[in-house]
Protein backbone atom coordinates (compact mmCIF):
# COMPACT_ATOMS: atom_id res chain seq x y z
CA UNK A 1 0.00 0.00 0.00
CA UNK A 2 1.30 3.44 -0.89
CA UNK A 3 1.79 6.06 1.79
CA UNK A 4 0.37 9.56 1.36
CA UNK A 5 3.82 10.83 0.40
CA UNK A 6 4.33 8.02 -2.09
CA UNK A 7 0.92 8.68 -3.64
CA UNK A 8 1.85 12.33 -4.05
CA UNK A 9 5.19 11.48 -5.64
CA UNK A 10 3.59 8.95 -7.95
CA UNK A 11 0.82 11.34 -8.93
CA UNK A 12 3.32 14.09 -9.62
CA UNK A 13 5.47 11.87 -11.80
CA UNK A 14 2.52 10.41 -13.69
CA UNK A 15 1.46 13.97 -14.43
CA UNK A 16 4.97 14.69 -15.72
CA UNK A 17 4.86 11.60 -17.93
CA UNK A 18 1.50 12.66 -19.35
CA UNK A 19 3.03 16.04 -20.10
CA UNK A 20 5.95 14.42 -21.88
CA UNK A 21 3.87 12.00 -23.91
CA UNK A 22 1.37 14.68 -24.91
CA UNK A 23 4.25 17.05 -25.74
CA UNK A 24 2.82 19.89 -23.69
CA UNK A 25 4.51 23.23 -24.23
CA UNK A 26 6.63 24.65 -21.44
CA UNK A 27 7.41 28.28 -20.77
CA UNK A 28 11.17 27.82 -20.71
CA UNK A 29 13.99 29.44 -22.59
CA UNK A 30 15.46 27.78 -25.67
CA UNK A 31 18.39 25.45 -25.14
CA UNK A 32 21.47 25.26 -27.34
CA UNK A 33 20.89 21.53 -27.94
CA UNK A 34 18.12 19.02 -27.33
CA UNK A 35 18.05 17.08 -24.05
CA UNK A 36 17.02 14.10 -26.21
CA UNK A 37 20.52 13.70 -27.68
CA UNK A 38 21.48 11.27 -24.90
CA UNK A 39 18.70 8.92 -26.15
CA UNK A 40 20.32 8.40 -29.56
CA UNK A 41 20.55 4.64 -28.86
CA UNK A 42 16.97 4.20 -27.64
CA UNK A 43 15.10 1.46 -29.59
CA UNK A 44 12.18 3.75 -30.44
CA UNK A 45 10.58 1.20 -32.77
CA UNK A 46 10.45 -1.48 -30.06
CA UNK A 47 9.44 0.36 -26.87
CA UNK A 48 7.26 3.11 -25.45
CA UNK A 49 9.89 4.71 -23.24
CA UNK A 50 13.59 5.55 -23.25
CA UNK A 51 16.02 5.35 -20.32
CA UNK A 52 19.48 6.84 -19.89
CA UNK A 53 21.22 6.59 -16.53
CA UNK A 54 24.69 7.92 -15.72
CA UNK A 55 26.54 7.45 -12.46
CA UNK A 56 28.99 9.82 -10.83
CA UNK A 57 31.64 9.30 -8.16
CA UNK A 58 31.47 12.13 -5.62
CA UNK A 59 28.39 13.96 -4.34
CA UNK A 60 29.93 16.78 -2.30
CA UNK A 61 27.79 19.42 -4.03
CA UNK A 62 24.49 17.55 -3.60
CA UNK A 63 21.77 18.90 -1.33
CA UNK A 64 22.06 15.58 0.58
CA UNK A 65 25.60 14.26 -0.02
CA UNK A 66 26.09 10.47 0.09
CA UNK A 67 29.19 8.25 0.23
CA UNK A 68 30.94 7.98 -3.17
CA UNK A 69 30.02 5.39 -5.78
CA UNK A 70 31.91 2.16 -5.15
CA UNK A 71 31.90 -1.62 -5.46
CA UNK A 72 33.00 -3.59 -2.39
CA UNK A 73 33.77 -7.29 -2.84
CA UNK A 74 35.40 -9.13 0.02
CA UNK A 75 38.47 -7.15 1.08
CA UNK A 76 38.53 -5.06 -2.10
CA UNK A 77 36.94 -1.63 -2.56
CA UNK A 78 36.81 -0.34 -6.14
CA UNK A 79 35.88 3.35 -6.41
CA UNK A 80 33.52 3.84 -9.37
CA UNK A 81 35.20 7.05 -10.49
CA UNK A 82 34.21 6.86 -14.15
CA UNK A 83 30.58 7.07 -15.17
CA UNK A 84 28.69 3.81 -15.51
CA UNK A 85 26.07 4.31 -18.23
CA UNK A 86 22.85 2.31 -18.56
CA UNK A 87 20.80 2.92 -21.72
CA UNK A 88 17.97 1.44 -23.75
CA UNK A 89 14.20 1.26 -23.90
CA UNK A 90 11.37 0.13 -21.66
CA UNK A 91 7.90 -1.02 -22.65
CA UNK A 92 5.99 0.43 -19.70
CA UNK A 93 7.51 3.44 -17.93
CA UNK A 94 5.50 3.01 -14.73
CA UNK A 95 4.33 -0.60 -14.50
CA UNK A 96 3.91 -2.28 -11.10
CA UNK A 97 5.91 -5.29 -12.32
CA UNK A 98 9.60 -5.11 -13.28
CA UNK A 99 10.22 -4.26 -16.93
CA UNK A 100 13.19 -5.50 -18.99
CA UNK A 101 15.63 -2.96 -20.38
CA UNK A 102 15.38 -3.37 -24.16
CA UNK A 103 18.70 -3.28 -25.99
CA UNK A 104 19.43 -0.54 -28.57
CA UNK A 105 18.61 -1.52 -32.16
CA UNK A 106 21.94 -0.17 -33.40
CA UNK A 107 24.02 -2.63 -31.40
CA UNK A 108 25.12 -0.18 -28.69
CA UNK A 109 25.51 -1.84 -25.27
CA UNK A 110 22.89 -1.50 -22.55
CA UNK A 111 25.72 -1.22 -19.99
CA UNK A 112 28.61 0.75 -21.45
CA UNK A 113 31.91 -0.99 -20.56
CA UNK A 114 33.86 1.23 -18.16
CA UNK A 115 37.25 -0.02 -16.88
CA UNK A 116 37.83 1.23 -13.32
CA UNK A 117 41.25 1.30 -11.68
CA UNK A 118 41.67 -1.24 -8.88
CA UNK A 119 43.54 0.35 -5.93
CA UNK A 120 46.85 -1.34 -5.21
CA UNK A 121 47.10 -2.79 -8.68
CA UNK A 122 48.71 -6.17 -9.24
CA UNK A 123 50.86 -6.06 -6.09
CA UNK A 124 47.87 -5.10 -3.95
CA UNK A 125 45.62 -7.88 -5.26
CA UNK A 126 47.95 -10.90 -5.27
CA UNK A 127 49.23 -12.94 -2.33
CA UNK A 128 52.75 -13.55 -3.62
CA UNK A 129 53.25 -16.45 -1.20
CA UNK A 130 50.78 -18.50 -3.27
CA UNK A 131 52.98 -18.27 -6.39
CA UNK A 132 55.94 -20.43 -7.35
CA UNK A 133 58.23 -21.35 -10.24
CA UNK A 134 57.43 -19.81 -13.62
CA UNK A 135 54.31 -18.11 -12.27
CA UNK A 136 56.24 -16.30 -9.55
CA UNK A 137 58.98 -15.36 -12.03
CA UNK A 138 56.40 -13.88 -14.43
CA UNK A 139 54.76 -11.93 -11.60
CA UNK A 140 58.09 -10.47 -10.48
CA UNK A 141 58.91 -9.53 -14.08
CA UNK A 142 55.59 -7.70 -14.40
CA UNK A 143 56.32 -5.76 -11.20
CA UNK A 144 59.84 -4.98 -12.35
CA UNK A 145 58.50 -3.62 -15.65
CA UNK A 146 55.83 -1.56 -13.85
CA UNK A 147 53.04 -3.52 -15.57
CA UNK A 148 50.95 -3.46 -12.41
CA UNK A 149 47.83 -1.45 -13.30
CA UNK A 150 44.66 -3.53 -12.92
CA UNK A 151 41.21 -2.46 -14.09
CA UNK A 152 37.80 -3.90 -13.25
CA UNK A 153 34.98 -3.78 -15.79
CA UNK A 154 31.35 -4.56 -14.96
CA UNK A 155 29.67 -6.58 -17.76
CA UNK A 156 26.14 -8.02 -18.08
CA UNK A 157 26.25 -11.79 -17.66
CA UNK A 158 25.45 -13.02 -20.20
CA UNK A 159 25.49 -10.07 -22.60
CA UNK A 160 21.75 -10.53 -23.35
CA UNK A 161 20.76 -11.13 -19.71
CA UNK A 162 17.46 -9.68 -18.50
CA UNK A 163 18.17 -6.32 -16.84
CA UNK A 164 15.01 -5.37 -14.92
CA UNK A 165 13.73 -1.93 -13.91
CA UNK A 166 10.85 -1.01 -11.63
CA UNK A 167 10.32 2.75 -11.76
CA UNK A 168 7.39 2.67 -9.32
CA UNK A 169 9.63 1.10 -6.68
CA UNK A 170 12.13 3.88 -7.32
CA UNK A 171 9.51 6.60 -6.91
CA UNK A 172 7.92 4.96 -3.87
CA UNK A 173 11.36 4.39 -2.28
CA UNK A 174 10.71 0.71 -1.69
CA UNK A 175 11.80 -2.63 -3.10
CA UNK A 176 14.26 -3.19 -5.92
CA UNK A 177 14.56 -0.61 -8.68
CA UNK A 178 17.31 -2.21 -10.77
CA UNK A 179 18.18 -5.91 -11.02
CA UNK A 180 21.51 -6.32 -12.76
CA UNK A 181 23.13 -9.74 -13.41
CA UNK A 182 26.83 -9.11 -13.94
CA UNK A 183 30.35 -10.46 -13.98
CA UNK A 184 33.49 -8.41 -13.27
CA UNK A 185 36.52 -8.67 -15.56
CA UNK A 186 39.96 -7.91 -14.13
CA UNK A 187 42.45 -6.80 -16.77
CA UNK A 188 46.26 -6.69 -16.74
CA UNK A 189 48.84 -8.26 -19.11
CA UNK A 190 49.88 -10.76 -16.39
CA UNK A 191 46.22 -11.70 -15.71
CA UNK A 192 45.34 -12.35 -19.36
CA UNK A 193 41.92 -11.95 -20.98
CA UNK A 194 39.82 -14.40 -18.97
CA UNK A 195 40.11 -13.20 -15.36
CA UNK A 196 36.57 -12.90 -13.96
CA UNK A 197 34.54 -12.90 -10.79
CA UNK A 198 31.15 -14.27 -11.81
CA UNK A 199 30.32 -15.81 -15.16
CA UNK A 200 27.60 -16.09 -17.78
CA UNK A 201 26.50 -19.37 -16.20
CA UNK A 202 26.68 -18.03 -12.62
CA UNK A 203 26.24 -14.23 -12.66
CA UNK A 204 26.40 -11.91 -9.67
CA UNK A 205 22.81 -10.74 -9.18
CA UNK A 206 22.91 -7.16 -7.90
CA UNK A 207 19.54 -5.78 -6.76
CA UNK A 208 19.71 -2.01 -6.27
CA UNK A 209 17.26 0.13 -4.32
CA UNK A 210 16.94 3.78 -3.29
CA UNK A 211 15.43 2.63 0.02
CA UNK A 212 17.24 0.83 2.88
CA UNK A 213 18.60 -2.65 2.24
CA UNK A 214 16.98 -5.50 4.20
CA UNK A 215 19.45 -8.31 3.49
CA UNK A 216 22.26 -9.59 5.70
CA UNK A 217 24.99 -7.28 6.94
CA UNK A 218 24.82 -3.64 7.96
CA UNK A 219 21.94 -1.85 6.19
CA UNK A 220 22.72 0.68 3.48
CA UNK A 221 20.37 3.55 2.64
CA UNK A 222 19.92 5.12 -0.77
CA UNK A 223 17.87 8.16 -1.71
CA UNK A 224 15.37 9.25 -4.32
CA UNK A 225 16.66 12.23 -6.24
CA UNK A 226 14.76 15.35 -7.14
CA UNK A 227 12.43 15.21 -10.14
CA UNK A 228 11.94 17.86 -12.79
CA UNK A 229 10.96 18.29 -16.43
CA UNK A 230 13.66 19.73 -18.67
CA UNK A 231 13.73 20.84 -22.28
CA UNK A 232 11.00 22.54 -24.25
CA UNK A 233 8.50 21.90 -27.02
CA UNK A 234 10.90 22.68 -29.87
CA UNK A 235 13.72 20.37 -28.80
CA UNK A 236 11.99 17.73 -26.70
CA UNK A 237 11.10 17.20 -23.05
CA UNK A 238 12.70 14.82 -20.57
CA UNK A 239 12.03 13.71 -16.99
CA UNK A 240 15.21 14.36 -15.01
CA UNK A 241 15.92 12.57 -11.71
CA UNK A 242 19.11 13.98 -10.26
CA UNK A 243 21.02 13.32 -7.04
CA UNK A 244 19.79 9.73 -6.98
CA UNK A 245 21.59 7.06 -4.91
CA UNK A 246 21.11 3.30 -5.34
CA UNK A 247 22.49 0.68 -2.97
CA UNK A 248 22.79 -3.11 -2.70
CA UNK A 249 24.43 -5.52 -0.25
CA UNK A 250 22.56 -8.78 -0.76
CA UNK A 251 24.84 -10.39 -3.35
CA UNK A 252 27.67 -12.90 -3.17
CA UNK A 253 31.10 -12.00 -4.57
CA UNK A 254 32.39 -15.22 -6.19
CA UNK A 255 36.01 -16.33 -6.34
CA UNK A 256 37.94 -15.24 -9.42
CA UNK A 257 38.65 -17.81 -12.11
CA UNK A 258 40.74 -17.91 -15.28
CA UNK A 259 43.37 -15.42 -14.09
CA UNK A 260 46.81 -15.76 -15.65
CA UNK A 261 48.08 -15.11 -19.15
CA UNK A 262 49.26 -18.74 -19.41
CA UNK A 263 46.86 -21.58 -18.62
CA UNK A 264 49.55 -23.24 -16.51
CA UNK A 265 49.59 -20.21 -14.17
CA UNK A 266 45.88 -19.95 -13.54
CA UNK A 267 45.40 -22.27 -10.56
CA UNK A 268 48.09 -20.43 -8.61
CA UNK A 269 47.06 -16.93 -9.70
CA UNK A 270 43.39 -17.58 -8.91
CA UNK A 271 44.35 -18.81 -5.45
CA UNK A 272 46.68 -15.84 -4.91
CA UNK A 273 43.98 -13.28 -5.78
CA UNK A 274 41.23 -15.03 -3.83
CA UNK A 275 43.49 -15.26 -0.77
CA UNK A 276 44.34 -11.54 -0.83
CA UNK A 277 40.83 -10.34 -1.79
CA UNK A 278 38.89 -12.57 0.61
CA UNK A 279 36.90 -14.28 -2.14
CA UNK A 280 34.43 -15.87 -2.30
CA UNK A 281 32.60 -13.47 0.00
CA UNK A 282 29.01 -14.14 1.20
CA UNK A 283 26.05 -11.73 0.98
CA UNK A 284 26.22 -8.99 3.59
CA UNK A 285 29.98 -8.59 3.18
CA UNK A 286 29.79 -6.96 -0.26
CA UNK A 287 28.07 -3.82 -1.45
CA UNK A 288 27.47 -1.45 -4.32
CA UNK A 289 26.53 2.21 -4.30
CA UNK A 290 25.67 4.00 -7.53
CA UNK A 291 25.05 7.74 -7.34
CA UNK A 292 23.97 9.70 -10.36
CA UNK A 293 21.33 11.04 -12.69
CA UNK A 294 18.54 9.40 -14.65
CA UNK A 295 16.77 10.64 -17.75
CA UNK A 296 13.42 9.28 -18.90
CA UNK A 297 11.25 10.18 -21.87
CA UNK A 298 8.80 8.65 -24.34
CA UNK A 299 9.98 6.87 -27.48
CA UNK A 300 7.48 9.00 -29.41
CA UNK A 301 9.27 12.13 -28.22
CA UNK A 302 12.65 10.80 -29.35
CA UNK A 303 11.34 9.66 -32.73
CA UNK A 304 9.56 12.96 -33.36
CA UNK A 305 12.76 14.94 -32.92
CA UNK A 306 14.89 12.69 -35.10
CA UNK A 307 17.17 10.95 -32.59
Amino acid sequence: MLTGTARSVRAAVVAVVVAVVSVAALASQAAASSPLERFQHCPVHLTQGCIFSKSQYKTDHWAKPTPPSALVAGNVTIPLVKSLVLQGGINELFNEAPEPLVAPEDGAPRVVPTPENVPGGLKGEIDESKLSGATLAAFKEAVKNHETKVTATIEPAPVNAAILLNNLNLLNVEGNFLTLPVKVKFSNPFLGEGCYSGSDAAPIDVELTDATTTGPGEPLTGQLGTLSLVGHRASGEVILIKEDSLVANNFEAPAVEGCGREAAWQAEVDAAINSKAGLPSPPGHNSTRLNGTQFVTSAEEVAEHGF
